[in-house]
């Protein structure tokens, strides 16, 4: 039987960009910052209330920090959800010291990538304020080469109370008053954790997805999808769409491999790049796909 797919296939896409020498492959260099971290309790202006820096896990969230380092009871055991909410009204400090690789230091461009920030937040890279966070649903991603140093790097998130940030936002909406819309709306911040029939009240606030330096030189590939545009039992045609950041124009080759029938394909374009974020379609026909039912819907697939 054959395997591949239409909705699901197996691709890989390779970037290059045109040198002296011809086309040469472009490779991030990746520091995780995954260890190291620590965090504590501070005051809304950021001063620290004789806290202690404690252990912190990266990815992860204040009430499991507290919880791993027996700061507060097991929040689920008899009344003790009742006893921690004081937490959502505090304010956490987050700190990782790292030092930069020289293949990461020596790249033409480096920025810090947060997959996911829980959620409102103030991101520090060596005292200098680099980004602000109000979503924990989304990739947050800047430019930071200027701000890193040789040796000792330091890495700062602090996090205000999230009941408080999004009062404070709320506030700025002259209809709030009227329409009496819950202040937890105003940011985007997961519902559960204020609460449902199904489970407890726990505000919190972390870094709950991984983070990392990305270096790079001239193409980084920022993004990579699969869109069908049309399916019969002949042929079915699909688009590789690969987002490409670029740091200045020039030409480049795209590079798609996938599987069809078992046996690895490769199908290569090139294209003109602009200074900037640029979105490439590289089409791919797949003959003869198989329709096959699941649970009573319609998939597509070169099975």
């Amino acid at each position: 039987m054959r395997r591949g797919f239409v909705c699901g296939l197996c691709v890989a896409a390779l970037l290059f960009m045109r040198s002296a020498a011809g086309f040469a492959q472009s490779a991030n260099a990746v520091l995780k910052l995954d260890h190291g971290w620590q965090f504590r309790q501070c005051t809304a202006d950021g001063s620290v209330p004789g806290q202690d820096w404690l252990p912190a896990t990266v990815p992860g969230d204040v009430h499991l920090d507290l919880l791993a380092n027996k700061r507060i009871p097991d929040p689920f055991y008899r009344d003790d959800e009742s006893k921690l909410q004081w937490i959502e009204q505090a304010s956490w400090e987050y700190q990782d010291t790292f030092d930069v690789p020289a293949g990461l230091a020596g790249k033409a461009n480096v920025d810090l990538v947060f997959d996911g920030l829980d959620a409102a937040a103030e991101v520090y890279l060596n005292d200098a304020h680099v980004l602000s966070a109000n979503n924990m649903f989304r990739i947050w991603r800047v430019p930071v080469k200027d701000h890193l140093r040789a040796g000792k790097n330091i890495l700062r998130v602090e996090f205000p109370s999230p009941v408080k940030a999004a009062e404070k936002v709320a506030a700025t909406d002259p209809w709030q008053a009227k329409t009496k819309t819950e202040p937890k709306t105003y940011i985007r911040k997961a519902a559960y954790e204020y609460g449902w029939d199904w489970g407890p009240r726990f505000v919190t606030s972390g870094i709950w997805r991984p983070v990392r330096l990305e270096g790079w030189d001239k193409v980084r590939m920022a993004d990579f999808a699969i869109r069908q545009r049309d399916v019969t039992k002949e042929v079915a045609h699909i688009d590789a769409q690969v987002e490409v950041q670029a740091a200045s124009a020039g030409p480049a080759a795209i590079s798609v491999q996938y599987i069809d029938a078992g046996k690895p394909v490769s199908l290569s374009t090139k294209t003109d790049l602009h200074a900037g974020t640029n979105l490439v379609d590289v089409p791919l026909e797949i003959k003869q796909p198989k329709t096959v039912v699941s649970g009573g819907l319609w998939r597509s697939a070169a099975l």
